[in-house]
């Protein structure tokens, strides 16, 4: 398994807005994570439930609560990272991927969990779980069961 380590996390909400009505704020998360001296960014922004996962050089994590879409170098530079797929999962728009997750061998799919954990949880917990996590390696950390992760898979 990769030595994956997790630097920092961090949870957000933005602020929502009006569309045919009041419209809550999307949930925004970024894992700054170190894999042989070399740090990237794995970022998930869930819309309506729909999960959207961005992989980047630099921490966007303020960029994305501004949730600013007439940044059109912004807007161009999430799509130009924009993660459909990522240590050869697919990554779909309902979360089914997560069943398979637990039993990938790299890592990689434990930060999966880890992030979704991190969007999905509630604050109080997912506070905790962020502070305990901080330096430890992604095989150190036990992540609980998702919401969106079907108890026959894993059984």
């Amino acid at each position: 398994m990769e030595k994956i380590k997790i630097l920092k996390a961090q949870c957000g909400v933005t602020e929502g807005g009006m569309a045919c009505g009041p419209v809550g704020g999307n949930v925004v998360a970024t894992v700054t994570y170190e894999v042989d001296g070399e740090v990237s960014y794995l970022s998930e922004v869930e819309v309506q439930g729909i999960p959207n996962f961005y992989l980047t050089e630099d921490d966007i994590f303020d960029k994305l609560l501004e949730e600013d879409m007439d940044d059109e170098e912004f807007t161009e530079y999430l799509d130009d990272n924009y993660l459909d797929g990522f240590a050869g999962f697919e990554l779909d728009i309902d979360y089914d991927f997560v069943n398979n997750l637990r039993d990938e061998e790299t890592g990689y799919g434990k930060l999966l969990l880890y992030i979704i954990y991190i969007v999905r949880s509630e604050l109080d917990e997912m506070s905790q779980f962020i502070t305990d996590s901080i330096g430890k390696t992604i095989d150190e950390i036990d992540i609980p069961l998702l919401d969106v992760e079907s108890l026959e898979e894993i059984w």
